[in-house]
């Protein structure tokens, strides 16, 4: 029993991502960060708030994943996922 729910924990997991149908890769949600040092360089980011990716000023260190060299790069990674796959659970 114990291996059965162990089993299908990821599958409901998984089920549950896709049902919404549309959702973007999780760093995406993730807020712009500067990160922590003295460099600038302009990279995009999502916005969350904008429902696009916008140009920041990153630091060169730290920060997270939400960061793309190009708008046209940001604009495809954060593209909405759109599942084919239907849920019945």
């Amino acid at each position: 029993m114990k291996l059965l729910i162990e089993l299908l924990c990821p599958l409901e997991y998984f089920v549950s991502i896709v049902q919404s149908g549309r959702k973007r890769k999780a760093f995406c949600h993730l807020p712009q960060e500067l990160g922590k040092c003295e460099g600038h360089r302009f990279m995009y980011a999502f916005s969350n708030r904008q429902q696009m990716c916008v140009p920041f000023a990153f630091s060169n260190c730290g920060g997270n994943e939400n960061r793309c060299f190009s708008k046209e790069n940001c604009a495809k990674a954060c593209a909405q996922i759109r599942s084919r796959f239907v849920s019945y659970i």
